[in-house]
């Protein structure tokens, strides 16, 4: 009797136990951490950069969309101007001194890591193509105006140019000079300030033809490429050469009719 007693006992208080455990309330799974991978540093960082990228674009994008809209006012070249500043190799250049010529004109920074060479790049190979045609002796010259006067100096600048065209022309000048300049050209650049020599300056990434007479007649984008630049420039020239010819060609008409007239 105590025997079946205590089998029934026995069933109860396992019984009692299961009913309590499994009414009572479920206690949270403790989460293990998630752990931060070098993969998954990798990825956020080139998420961020590629965030960053697109920024800087679509940046870039609107300020040439803008500098194009402002760079004809009613008919007339409202982009440009005079200017006076050192060479790479100590000798002041002003812009008269291109008149007769093409001009090329890009604004940039030595220390540029990436964006300033593919741009200067491009234009010395388009630069080079366009030498090979036939444009009845018309001169183009590529010049490349800092933004980062600071570090930039004339010594700086001679080392940087023999990377590119030949005959490119390097100038620097006081950071009031460039400001001047830039303003001219509508270009935006800016440095972050301190006395650490290790920055990047942001800045607008334009080139500028500019005609015989001193003039932008046209503006050079980012999206444009090396046979878009070689097609721009020799369409330019070309007219000239044509304005030029029938220019020759009317003189001597006028010419030669007074001569009869006068018989």
């Amino acid at each position: 009797m105590w025997h079946r007693r205590g089998i029934l006992l026995g069933r109860c208080v396992r019984h009692g136990t299961h009913r309590v455990l499994s009414t009572g309330p479920a206690e949270p799974a403790s989460r293990a951490p998630i752990p931060i991978s070098w993969t998954r540093l990798l990825g956020l960082g080139a998420l961020s950069a590629g965030a960053l990228a697109f920024y800087y674009a679509r940046k870039q994008e609107v300020q040439e969309k803008k500098v194009r809209s402002q760079a004809v006012a009613y008919g007339k070249p409202n982009v440009g101007g005079p200017f006076q500043l050192l060479s790479s190799t100590g000798t002041i250049v002003r812009s008269e001194d291109f008149l007769g010529q093409y001009v090329v004109l890009y604004f940039g920074f030595t220390n540029c890591p990436d964006l300033c060479p593919t741009e200067l790049t491009k234009l010395t190979n388009a630069l080079v193509e366009i030498e090979k045609l036939d444009l009845d002796g018309a001169v183009v010259t590529p010049v490349f105006i800092t933004v980062d006067p600071k570090r930039d100096r004339p010594p700086v600048l001679r080392e940087y140019q023999k990377k590119y065209h030949p005959r490119m022309v390097a100038l620097t000048g006081s950071m009031p000079e460039i400001n001047a300049v830039a303003k001219r050209f509508r270009v935006y650049f800016s440095a972050p300030e301190g006395d650490d020599d290790n920055y990047l300056v942001d800045h607008s990434l334009f080139a500028y033809l500019i005609g015989r007479d001193g003039t932008v007649v046209d503006i050079f984008g980012r999206d444009m490429t090396e046979d878009d630049i070689i097609e721009k420039i020799v369409g330019v020239v070309r007219k000239d050469n044509e304005a030029s010819s029938s220019a020759v060609v009317d003189s001597g008409d006028v010419s030669a009719k007074a001569t009869a007239d006068t018989k």
